[in-house]
């Protein structure tokens, strides 16, 4: 999970979602990859917005 957020901040968006659909493989009840994939996918639809997705609060940083 926080791999993809590294890739995301190092401008590597396409490794970010790979990372987050390899982590939705393993465990599909993730909803903060879930929330990701569709962050990221935004984005891309609207390049203005650089800065990395934001967790929702409640949201730990575990990695997987």
């Amino acid at each position: 999970m926080q791999l993809g957020l590294t890739y995301y901040a190092l401008g590597r968006a396409q490794d970010a979602r790979e990372r987050w659909e390899a982590v939705l493989r393993h465990d599909p009840a993730r909803r903060d990859a879930r929330m990701y994939l569709r962050l990221v996918t935004e984005r891309k639809e609207a390049p203005a917005q650089a800065s990395p997705p934001q967790p929702p609060p409640g949201f730990g940083g575990d990695p997987l």
